[in-house]
C-alpha cells in the first residue's frame, strides 16, 4: 500500500476509508497545536498512512523536530486592531449599554485596585472617616464603569486619570485628622502648628481630589449620553446620576471653600462634606426604585468588587510577610510562636477568602434591589476586613518585637547596674544572646564598643566622688541615652510607628549633659522619660490589636449576610452555612468585651522597678499569652469545616436512608429493609 493510501478501518479491514482528510477536532485528526513541519520527512508521511493513533503521530512527528522547534513551535497569530475614539452602545433600551466584546480588559479593575492605597490614620474614627470618602469614590467610579465604560481611547485616558487621582488622595492620608483641621492662626496663643498644617492640607487634597473625579464622571456620563442619543437611547437614565453627582459636586465645592478659622466652621465644613457622600448613596437607591438604571451585567459587578476584595487580601498576605520579615531582621523572638503566628494568619487570610467566594458565581444574576443592597454591604464589611488584616499584623508584631524589646532593655539595664554594685560582668551567654539581638538594629556606637566604654567608665569613677570627676562622662547619663536609641531603633525596624513625644524626648535625650558634674535630680527624670517612651510604644502597639476579635466576628457576620443577599442554598445548607458564620461570629464579635479595662499594656512603673511587663488588659493578656490570633483561627476553621462535616452528615444520613441502610453501619448486606418487614434480612 502506498505511504499515502487510506488506512483501512478497524471493524472491516478490507474496507476502505474515503480518502477526505478528517475533520479538524475529530478522533483522527492531528490536534490544531501541534504543527508539522512544511517539508514533511518520509517517515512523517508514513505515519499519516498507518493505523497509528493520531497522538503517536504527534509523538513521532514532533519527537523529529530540533528541540528549540519543539518546545517552541507554537505561536498564537493576532491582529492590532486600532482602538475607537468611543465605541457606540447598543440600540436596544432595555439592554446593557455597550457590546460585552467592547468592555475594558478584566485584568483592569484589578490594577486600578492597587492604586487605592489607605496609609491607615491613628485612631478608628479617623480611619473610618477617611475610608468613607475613598468608598464612596470609588463606589460612583464603579458605578459607571460597570455600565458605560468600554475599551476605547476615550476611556483609557479617564482611567489614567483615574487612577492618578486615586494616587493623590491615598498619598494625602498621612496627615488625615478631621479633629485637627482649624486653620493654626485663627487659635489664640499658637504660633505655628505643624500637626494642624498637615491636617488642613490633606483634607483639603482630598476633597479636591474627590471633586475631581465627580467632575470627570460628569463629562463622562455627559459624552455617553449624547453618544446614546445618536442610537435612539432614553436620556434619563443618564440625566438622574449627572444632576446626582453635580448637587454632591457642589456640596464638595462648599466644603473645600468653608474657612476653617473657627471650631463651627469646622464642624460645618465636615458635615457638608459626609452630606454630600450621603446624598450619592439615597439617590442610587433612588435610581433603583425609580428603575433609572441601565442594566449591568452580573459579572461586571462581580469582578470589580471581588478585584476590590482581592486587593485588599493580597495587601493582607503584604502585611504579615512585611512583619515577618522584620522580626526575622530586627529585634524580635524568632521562637515557634512566631512561625505558628504567620502560619495561622495565612490560614485565617484562606478562610475569608472561602468565605467572600467559595459559593460565588459572577455570572449569577439578581434583581435591582437585592444588587443594590449587596453591593453597600461590602462598605461595612471591607472596612472591618481592614480593620482586622491590620490587627493580624499588629499581633505579628508584637509576639515578635514587644516582649523582645521589654527584655532588652531590662536586661540591659540591670547589667550596667550590676556591674556598678558589685564589679560582676556579664556572663558569656548573657553577653552572646544580647550582642545577637542588639547586631540587628543600627546602633552607634555597637552594643560590644558601648558596653566595654561603660565597664572602663565605671571602674575609672568607682573610687572617685564627682566632685572629683570634671569633664567625665557619666555613664548613667550614657546608659539612658544608649537605652533609648535601642527603643527608637528597634522600633524604626519592627516598622511601628514613633509617636512625635518620643521623637521629641529623643533628641532632647540625646543633646543632655553627659559630663560630670550631673544633678541628681537629673537621674529620675531621665528614668522616666526611657521607661515612659518603652510605656508609650508598647501601648500604641497593642492599641492597634483591640479591634481583632470584634473586627473578626463582623467580618463573619456580613459575610453571611452578603451571602443571603443574594443566594437562598437548598434545604439545610442554608441554616448550616451562613447560620453557623451568624453564630460563631456574633460569639466571636463579644469577645471584644475583653477590651474592657485599663488601655496599659506595659505598667511603666512596675516594669521601671521590677522588670515585670504585664499590664492588666484581658485582651493584651491574651496576647502576651499567644492565644489571641489561635482563637479567630479556631472559630473561623469551626465554620468552614464543621459546616462541611454536617452537610456531608447529612447527605450520608438522605443516602443510606433511601438505600435502606443503617447511618453508620458498614455491613451494607445485613442492613438491607425487607420491602413487607421492617426487620433486617
Amino acid at each position: 500500500m502506498s505511504a499515502l493510501a487510506p488506512a483501512t478501518s478497524a471493524e472491516s479491514p478490507g474496507e476502505q476509508l474515503p480518502a477526505t482528510a478528517p475533520e479538524k477536532g475529530s478522533p483522527g485528526s492531528m490536534p490544531y497545536t501541534d504543527v508539522l513541519p512544511s517539508s514533511p520527512s518520509k517517515e512523517g508521511l508514513r505515519l499519516r498512512g498507518s493505523n497509528v493513533s493520531s497522538d503517536a503521530q504527534v509523538t513521532a512527528t514532533t519527537t523529529a523536530l530540533p528541540w528549540n522547534k519543539r518546545i517552541m513551535r507554537k505561536r498564537v497569530p493576532k491582529a492590532v486592531q486600532s482602538l475607537p475614539l468611543l465605541h457606540k452602545p447598543e440600540r436596544d433600551p432595555e439592554g446593557p449599554w455597550h457590546h460585552e466584546e467592547h468592555k475594558m480588559n478584566e485584568w483592569m479593575p484589578l490594577f486600578q485596585g492597587k492604586s487605592q492605597s489607605v496609609l491607615s490614620p491613628e485612631k478608628i474614627p479617623n480611619f473610618f472617616a477617611y475610608y468613607i470618602i475613598i468608598f464612596s469614590m470609588w463606589y460612583a467610579h464603579t458605578t459607571y464603569v460597570i455600565r458605560y465604560e468600554a475599551d476605547d481611547k476615550l476611556h483609557r485616558l479617564f482611567r489614567l486619570a483615574t487612577i492618578c487621582v486615586f494616587v493623590y488622595v491615598g498619598a494625602s492620608s498621612g496627615g488625615w485628622d478631621l479633629a485637627n483641621i482649624r486653620e493654626w492662626e485663627s487659635i489664640p496663643g499658637i504660633s505655628e502648628d505643624d500637626a494642624s498644617t498637615h491636617a488642613t492640607s490633606s483634607f483639603l487634597t482630598v476633597v479636591l481630589s474627590g471633586l475631581a473625579l465627580r467632575v470627570m464622571l460628569i463629562i463622562q456620563y455627559t459624552i455617553v449620553m449624547f453618544a446614546g442619543h445618536k442610537v435612539g437611547r432614553p436620556r434619563r437614565h443618564i440625566l438622574y446620576p449627572i444632576i446626582s453627582l453635580i448637587i454632591s459636586a457642589v456640596a464638595w465645592i462648599i466644603a473645600a471653600s468653608i474657612p476653617a478659622t473657627t471650631d463651627v466652621r469646622c464642624r460645618v465644613k465636615i458635615a457638608i462634606l459626609y452630606l454630600g457622600i450621603f446624598w450619592e448613596i439615597v439617590s442610587s437607591f433612588g435610581q433603583v426604585v425609580l428603575g433609572f438604571q441601565i442594566p449591568a451585567r452580573p459579572a461586571d459587578v462581580s469582578e470589580c468588587f471581588g478585584s476590590l476584595t482581592l486587593v485588599m487580601l493580597g495587601e493582607g498576605f503584604v502585611g504579615v510577610t512585611k512583619a515577618f520579615q522584620n522580626a526575622l531582621a530586627g529585634i524580635g523572638y524568632k521562637d515557634g510562636s512566631l512561625y505558628a503566628h504567620v502560619f495561622l494568619v495565612i490560614s485565617i487570610l484562606y478562610f475569608i477568602w472561602g468565605f467572600f467566594f467559595s459559593h460565588f458565581d459572577k455570572d449569577d444574576g439578581v434583581d435591582a434591589g437585592r444588587s443594590w443592597v449587596w453591593e453597600l454591604l461590602h462598605l461595612p464589611l471591607l472596612f472591618c476586613l481592614l480593620l482586622l488584616l491590620a490587627s493580624l499584623v499588629n499581633v505579628v508584631t508584637i509576639t515578635a518585637w514587644g516582649d523582645a524589646l521589654l527584655d532588652v532593655v531590662n536586661e540591659f539595664g540591670t547589667a550596667i547596674n550590676t556591674y556598678a554594685a558589685t564589679g560582676q560582668r556579664l556572663d558569656s551567654v548573657r553577653l552572646g544572646r544580647l550582642s545577637n539581638f542588639l547586631s540587628r538594629i543600627d546602633l552607634v556606637p555597637d552594643f560590644q564598643t558601648q558596653y566595654e566604654t561603660m565597664v572602663n567608665l565605671i571602674d575609672q569613677t568607682k573610687n572617685m566622688t564627682v566632685v572629683d570627676q570634671p569633664g567625665v562622662d557619666n555613664f548613667t547619663v550614657l546608659e539612658y541615652q544608649y537605652l533609648l536609641q535601642i527603643v527608637v531603633s528597634s522600633a524604626q525596624s519592627a516598622a511601628v510607628d514613633i509617636p512625635k513625644d518620643v521623637w521629641g524626648d529623643y533628641y532632647v535625650l540625646l543633646s543632655s549633659n553627659t559630663t560630670n558634674p550631673v544633678d541628681d535630680a537629673l537621674y529620675p527624670e531621665l528614668s522616666n522619660i526611657v521607661f515612659s517612651d518603652v510605656g508609650q510604644l508598647a501601648n500604641g502597639a497593642y492599641s492597634g490589636a483591640r479591634w481583632l476579635f470584634p473586627a473578626a466576628g463582623v467580618v463573619l457576620i456580613l459575610c453571611a449576610f452578603r451571602s443571603l443577599t443574594r443566594y437562598h442554598f437548598e434545604g439545610l445548607a442554608q441554616y448550616v452555612v451562613n447560620g453557623m458564620q451568624i453564630l460563631f461570629g456574633i460569639v466571636l464579635a463579644l469577645l471584644g468585651l475583653l477590651n474592657i479595662g485599663p488601655k496599659d499594656a506595659v505598667d511603666v512603673d512596675r516594669f521601671a522597678a521590677t522588670g515585670e511587663d504585664s499590664g492588666t488588659n484581658p485582651m493584651y493578656n491574651s496576647i502576651d499569652a499567644v492565644a489571641a490570633i489561635p482563637t479567630v483561627f479556631a472559630f473561623y476553621a469551626i465554620v468552614t469545616f464543621g459546616s462541611s462535616v454536617i452537610l456531608w452528615a447529612a447527605a450520608r444520613k438522605e443516602k443510606t436512608k433511601a438505600a435502606g441502610r443503617r447511618f453508620w453501619s458498614r455491613n451494607k448486606k445485613a442492613d438491607l429493609v425487607s420491602p413487607d418487614s421492617t426487620q433486617a434480612v
